[in-house]
Order: C-alpha cells, then sequence, then structure tokens
C-alpha cells in the first residue's frame, strides 16, 4: 500500500526521532512501569522496537510487519 524503499524507511526513522523530541526523549506516554511483554505491530524500520528493548532489558519485545526490512 505504501513504498517500501529506502526513502521510505529514512522518512520513518524520521518520524520517529521527530516523536522523541516531542516526547522529551520518550518512547511513550503510557504509564507503564516494569513491562513483561511488548507487541510492536506495524513496526515498520524496528526502530522503536529496537530502542524500547534497549531501555527495558527486562522485557521480551516482539515488532512485527507485512514487509521484512527490520535487521535481525
Amino acid at each position: 500500500m505504501l513504498p517500501n524503499d529506502e526513502r521510505e524507511q529514512d522518512r520513518l526513522d524520521l518520524q520517529h526521532h521527530s516523536f522523541r523530541i516531542m516526547l522529551n526523549g520518550k518512547l511513550g506516554l503510557a504509564p507503564i512501569k516494569s513491562p513483561n511483554r511488548v507487541l510492536d505491530l506495524a513496526t515498520g524500520t524496528g526502530i522503536w522496537a529496537i530502542e524500547f528493548a534497549q531501555e527495558h532489558t527486562e522485557s521480551t519485545v516482539i515488532g512485527t510487519d507485512l514487509s521484512p526490512i527490520q535487521p535481525l
């Protein structure tokens, strides 16, 4: 439905960084203390899921998308 080329992936990553700036460096606003399992549907490039997993090492994070463009 949408493009999946490198330009679109760069746009998605820029959008992610823009939101982090708007949220003062946070990945989200939900009052989460210690998540066990996290599911990121329509993960796009996977940057949010990767950063969330790095910040919450106790969590199991799964990012899934119709298009397999995420790093392994």
